[in-house]
């Protein structure tokens, strides 16, 4: 916690228990093997587009004076809402392709072409404010 607010609470995590797409994955593993998947169960994770902050990259947490700051200078995912995953301003292409990458996770994998947009090209009514992705 920063000044007694904890992470969760910040507006980029807003509550969410999974940011990225590592830990999202080794937990919905976890729960899938415990609901009778077989535990020899792998995931992939496409890195295809999912690098960010190049030679700007933090290295490290924001300042301490708020959760938001310090969620806000570390954080390298650079979008300005966790919905926005379409054609992320300032996205690159992340790790390469690898086997084995982490416990649980069988590959890092290219699965979309970089670059190829996912995103809508006309406005989308939405409560979050987003125009195009």
């Amino acid at each position: 916690s920063v000044n007694g607010t904890t992470v969760r609470q910040s507006r980029w995590i807003d509550w969410n228990h999974y940011v990225d797409e590592l830990s999202f994955a080794q937990a919905l593993r976890t729960e899938l093997v415990r609901q009778g998947f077989a535990s020899d169960l792998g995931m992939l994770i496409d890195t295809a587009r999912n690098g960010w902050g190049g030679s700007a990259r933090p290295t490290g947490p924001g300042p301490q004076t708020s959760a938001d700051a310090y969620v806000d200078g570390g954080r390298t995912d650079r979008r300005i809402h966790t919905g926005n995953w379409c054609n992320q301003s300032g996205a690159g292409i992340g790790e390469r392709p690898t086997t084995a990458p982490e416990p649980g996770i069988d590959a890092y994998v290219w699965a979309k072409p970089p670059g190829e947009s996912d995103g809508s090209s006309e406005p989308v009514d939405n409560d979050e404010g987003k125009g195009f992705d």
